[in-house]
């Protein structure tokens, strides 16, 4: 959620995704991140995340901190469908910073780092990846985080919650304090 009640935060594919230089570039096969608004009764109106947060490559799965001023989300590069990473923006007087790409606690060089989601004090953020050290596939790990937003290192869930196959898509629940995940393995 952005404003709870008021508008969500999405990843979608739609006609106006940044595509950057490349006329070529479908904007509908570019991911990008928005902000739907509602009245309280309808869904009315999309407003799209500005640059730096939005760029040519494809953004999404976010997830946002309780004071809507930590933005944690995925891109994946055009042209290396095989790499994403998950990056953190800062909102700042008004605007979005330039993103920063999560080091190696959480982004592994050549595997896959996404779906990033905070418990709800934000002392841990909960990810998937396929990095070494796994049960197998896409698997969910967490990193503790201190009060300024140091990572700790990477620990995988284990095999109570992961599978040979992929555990995706975490999202915790502040409410119940539950963890959700998609799985093909369970």
């Amino acid at each position: 959620y952005y404003l709870p009640g008021q508008s969500i935060l999405v990843g979608s594919a739609r006609p106006e995704s940044t595509v950057g230089e490349d006329k070529d570039r479908d904007p509908n096969y570019v991911s990008d991140l928005f902000i739907i608004n509602s009245d309280g009764d309808n869904w009315y109106s999309t407003e799209q995340l500005p640059f730096p947060v939005n760029t040519a490559d494809n953004e999404g799965a976010a997830a946002l901190s309780v004071d809507r001023e930590t933005l944690y989300f995925t891109r994946w590069t055009y042209g290396n469908p095989n790499e994403c990473a998950i990056f953190v923006s800062k909102f700042f007087n008004g605007q979005w910073l330039q993103p920063l790409r999560l080091d190696n606690k959480v982004n592994v060089e050549g595997y896959r780092s996404m779906h990033p989601t905070l418990n709800l004090d934000e002392t841990r953020l909960y990810f998937a990846s396929d990095r070494p050290g796994g049960q197998g596939g896409m698997d969910i790990w967490y990193c503790d985080m201190d009060e300024y937003g140091k990572l700790g290192e990477a620990k995988n869930m284990g095999p109570i919650v992961n599978t040979p196959g992929d555990e995706i898509s975490p999202f915790f629940h502040y409410q119940s304090n539950t963890l959700y995940f998609a799985s093909n393995g369970l």
